[in-house]
């Protein structure tokens, strides 16, 4: 038998003796109540013992335990038959009561058991989803950067590494990690020298806003250098430029509200009364 199950043992065994000692003192005036109620006699155990093994005490049980302990039953008087009836329905009403307990218990700690395994499965579904996430929003865009590092190393642009992620508002922002001197052959007599410090070659980044831009599928255009990178982002979709006259226009009065236009061909923000 396990450790655990041997400490299930005496736990149940622990409830019985007590339990049952606890109802015996509702019945100070049971003639056995005495003698069942000195521990030091081990009678109590020697019951919970019997019954664990049958599941139910009988009269010929009691007087066989109390014979063991060298106290004999002599049940010719009418009392004592009645006593021991009583004695008899106490511990049988015990032993059930313990039983129900200690199946609501197990009950009890099997749906703990059961509530904190789903917590635990619940919390690493979370882990890994959020591990997946992590992994997909890291990965979203490697195997673009290995296509274009490739794509500029097969047209002489050593590229050290390349960088994408996108904004918010789904704007592309590019980072190209440059090596010391990047290079570029337009054609197979004409060769660029770009210093990723000081000086631009116009033409190296126009050529790789096209590259970038057909790669990624959108107007790309060169943003800043870094020194040791180039960064590079898309287009904004939509630009706005608002300026203030003091002169009005003729025929005109200054505006209280905000008008938008499309008559020039470019969005225009208009102020009017009306």
């Amino acid at each position: 038998m396990s450790n655990t199950n041997n400490k299930q043992t005496e736990k149940v065994q622990e409830m019985f003796v007590q339990d049952f000692l606890d109802n015996m003192e509702e019945y100070p005036e049971n003639i056995f109540y005495e003698e069942i109620s000195e521990e030091e006699n081990g009678i109590a155990l020697d019951i919970y013992k019997t019954i664990q093994t049958k599941e139910i005490i009988v009269e010929n049980d009691l007087i066989e335990i109390f014979k063991n302990r060298n106290s004999y039953i002599l049940i010719r008087d009418e009392t004592i038959k009645n006593d021991l009836r009583e004695l008899i329905r106490i511990i049988n009403r015990t032993y059930k009561t313990v039983q129900i307990n200690i199946a609501k218990e197990q009950e009890r700690k099997r749906q703990k058991d059961s509530v904190s395994k789903g917590l635990k499965d619940i919390s690493n579904i979370i882990t890994e989803c959020a591990k997946d996430i992590t992994e997909e929003k890291e990965n979203k865009y490697s195997k673009k950067e290995k296509e274009i590092k490739i794509l500029f190393e097969s047209k002489n642009i050593p590229i050290a590494d390349v960088k994408i992620k996108q904004t918010i508002n789904e704007k592309y922002i590019i980072e190209l990690i440059l090596k010391n001197e990047t290079y570029i052959e337009h054609n197979s007599s004409e060769t660029h020298h770009v210093r990723t410090a000081e000086k631009k070659d116009r033409d190296l980044i126009t050529h790789i806003s096209d590259i970038l831009s057909r790669n990624i599928g959108t107007k790309i255009s060169f943003l800043k250098d870094r020194g040791d990178s180039q960064v590079y982002s898309s287009e904004d979709k939509y630009v706005i430029q608002v300026g203030s006259s003091k002169i009005a226009k003729e025929q005109s009065e200054v505006s209280r509200r905000l008008r938008f236009t499309n008559e020039t061909g470019r969005w225009e923000i208009h102020t009017c009364n009306k």
